[in-house]
């Protein structure tokens, strides 16, 4: 016998019924459903949503990537989201704060500097929000070059900002 296998895939448009049945030790059950409509009309099968409603964002990115993982810091608080190619070469690395952009610019830069050459772009409008745009390059520890960006984003909506570091090798920065 060979064992199942699954893949994830877009669902197709279409009505659905989602029915869970749940049963106890004692076998008592409980049974719920309930009735969705998908609609993907038009989506492109490459790309993925992700969504957090804690960190209050979503995004779309490679279906062959990982799934976004959370990296906790030192004290075991959550520090940010990453998710990798198949390859394991490109990273894109997200983070929440609760400060103003200006001041997440000021502590991602200072952060750069101690290992890479980092340009600040003046404000840009991103989706019609004030941005920045943080180009850098680093050798890393094997001898290789990377180059990388890092968006910030402040949202009025919440009070938060949000930066998208993307980084590869210098030969795959453009993937």
């Amino acid at each position: 016998l060979e064992p199942f296998s699954y893949r994830f895939v877009p669902a197709s448009s279409g009505n659905y019924t989602l029915t869970m049945l749940v049963q106890d030790l004692a076998g008592n059950t409980a049974v719920s459903s309930a009735a969705m409509l998908v609609d993907n009309t038009g989506l492109d099968p490459a790309w993925r949503g992700f969504k957090d409603l804690a960190l209050g964002f979503n995004f779309l990115y490679p279906w062959d990537w990982s799934d976004p993982s959370q990296l906790t810091a030192e004290d075991g608080t959550p520090e940010q989201l990453v998710a990798t190619d198949p390859e394991g070469a490109i990273d894109l690395y997200i983070a929440m704060y609760g400060e103003v952009a200006d001041t997440v610019v000021q502590q991602t830069v200072e952060t750069l500097s101690e290992l890479a050459d980092a340009q600040v772009e003046e404000p840009v409008p991103l989706d019609g929000k004030p941005g920045y745009v943080i180009g850098y390059t680093y050798t890393a520890d094997d001898g290789m070059r990377h180059a990388g960006t890092v968006i910030v984003l402040w949202s009025e909506d919440n009070g938060a900002t949000y930066t998208f570091d993307i980084d590869a090798p210098e030969g795959r920065a453009d993937d």
